[in-house]
Parts: C-alpha cells; sequence; structure tokens
C-alpha cells in the first residue's frame, strides 16, 4: 500500500522518561476475507489511540498525557502499547474465527489469548466494520480500543463467524444478539 487511505498520518514518536515509543506498527493494514456468500471482500483496518492510551486518573504523572489522544486528557498506557505491537498480526486472523457482538448495534470484539511476558492474557479488541465506498475496499474495520483483560471481561450477546458479519454489514444489517441469561460467554485463560 502506498500510502495510508484512511488515516492522515501516524502519530508521532513519544517519549517517557528517556524512552521513545514509535507507533509505525499501526499502520493501515489490509486484508482479503471470503465472507458467507462465497464473495472475496477486501477489508481495510485502522486503529485508534486507544489501543495504546487509557482514560486519566488522579495522580497521573503529566509526562505521561499523550497529546494527540482522542481521550481528554488521554495517558499513554505503556501495557496497552506492549500488547498493541501484536495487533498487525492478530487483526487479520480474525477473519477466520467467530467475534463476539457487544452492547450498540455496531461493537465487535475479537477476545484471542495473547502471550505477553510468558503469561497468557486474554486480550479484547474492540471494533467496528462499516461498508466503505469511493476506495478499493469493501470494509473498514476500525478498531476502536484494545487491552488486556485483568478486571472484566467485556459484556457480549453472542458470537457470529467473521465471514457472516462481513457479509451482514456489506448488506448494511447487523448480527441477532442473544440476550440469554444462559449465553456463552468469554473466559480468562
Amino acid at each position: 500500500m502506498p500510502a495510508p487511505y484512511l488515516t492522515k498520518a501516524i502519530w508521532p514518536d513519544f517519549t517517557i522518561a528517556e524512552v521513545t515509543h514509535s507507533f509505525s506498527h499501526l499502520q493501515e493494514v489490509c486484508f482479503d476475507v471470503t465472507d458467507s456468500s462465497a464473495t472475496n471482500r477486501q477489508v481495510i483496518a485502522t486503529f485508534s489511540d486507544h489501543v495504546f492510551t487509557r482514560d486519566a486518573e488522579d495522580g497521573d504523572d503529566q509526562a505521561t498525557v499523550f497529546p494527540l489522544c482522542s481521550r481528554n486528557p488521554g495517558i499513554f498506557c505503556s501495557e496497552r502499547y506492549a500488547f498493541s505491537l501484536q495487533l498487525p498480526t492478530v487483526v487479520p486472523l480474525i477473519c477466520g474465527s467467530r467475534v463476539w457482538c457487544l452492547t450498540g448495534a455496531d461493537r465487535y470484539a475479537q477476545l484471542p489469548v495473547v502471550t505477553q511476558e510468558g503469561v497468557e492474557h486474554l486480550y479484547a479488541i474492540i471494533f467496528t466494520l462499516d461498508r466503505i465506498r469511493g476506495l478499493p475496499f469493501d470494509l473498514h474495520m476500525q478498531i476502536r480500543s484494545a487491552y488486556p483483560c485483568t478486571r472484566k471481561v467485556p459484556d457480549t450477546f453472542g458470537e457470529v463467524k467473521f465471514k457472516h458479519l462481513a457479509r451482514l454489514r456489506v448488506e448494511n444489517k447487523h448480527p441477532r444478539k442473544n440476550h440469554e441469561r444462559g449465553r456463552k460467554v468469554p473466559k480468562k485463560p
């Protein structure tokens, strides 16, 4: 891909305590998926700064405030940043799996188990998937957030195969949500 299609530029390097963090790994990612109607679809994935920032808390060091954050203010999170390094590899794998339906009509999640520093973690990758026109892609997957599930797993309302989700979203539809009490939910490792 010669130039970014949907993002103007990647975030500039960010230095904290003489350690510089690059965001070049969060360039747009393009991949193909065959949807449930056996049609090949091109997907472009982009990333929000929420994959490496968190909400501010009392006592945060001002040096960790990320100046270009969509949160107000947003704090650079070294833990989220470390996990984000795996996103370019993990995101294209989503097309061969099932994804979870979340609250709201347009939110979905992949919750793979990833290894970080020798420990397995459930890693929530929250995204939207929308039709796109005027570009050589069918769908835009926007990774809205990504974080290790250390406290709580996101509330989910059933699963759908990504290939079927791709078909539904091209048709401007959403999968049916399961609100039953005994529904299947993601489990921590």
